[in-house]
């Protein structure tokens, strides 16, 4: 439309005077109309394409928002692992330690009841005498 307005300039006729320009009315008339049927449409146009940025824009930055929630939300439950982890680490050794103590204390226990039993074994063995005719007459008890 623009270079028909321009051709219509170039086909106009001067006046003698001055910068004056004649051209046809009714093929300007018929320009400016289809530019006020075209302004519109491409204004809409316009208008379309800003609403379809806006919108792409806004997917991207709700995208963005997303991945700095996961992300922010990986963080924790990586946090909450680490945290668990340790916790159960924690608690095996502690398990362990008691384990160890009791372990510790039967063995204890058992050597000391071994130790009365084998002193009431001696002291048996001692009260009935030795006896020549036994088969560990000439060697000692282990």
């Amino acid at each position: 439309m623009i270079d028909e307005l321009e051709a219509l300039a170039n086909e106009g006729r001067r006046r003698l005077l001055g910068r004056k320009l004649m051209i046809d009315e009714d093929r300007l008339l018929s320009l400016v109309d289809r530019f006020r049927s075209a302004v519109p449409a491409e204004v809409r146009q316009a208008h379309r394409v800003l609403d379809e940025h806006d919108r792409i824009v806004a997917a991207a930055q709700a995208q963005a928002q997303r991945i700095i929630e996961e992300r922010g939300l990986l963080d924790l439950v990586e946090a909450e692992r680490r945290r668990v982890l340790e916790d159960a680490d924690r608690e095996a050794d502690k398990i362990r330690s008691e384990a160890d103590h009791y372990a510790r204390n039967v063995l204890v226990e058992l050597e000391e009841r071994l130790a009365k039993l084998h002193a009431s074994v001696r002291n048996g063995i001692a009260a009935l005498g030795t006896d020549e005719t036994s088969p560990s007459a000439g060697s000692e008890a282990p």
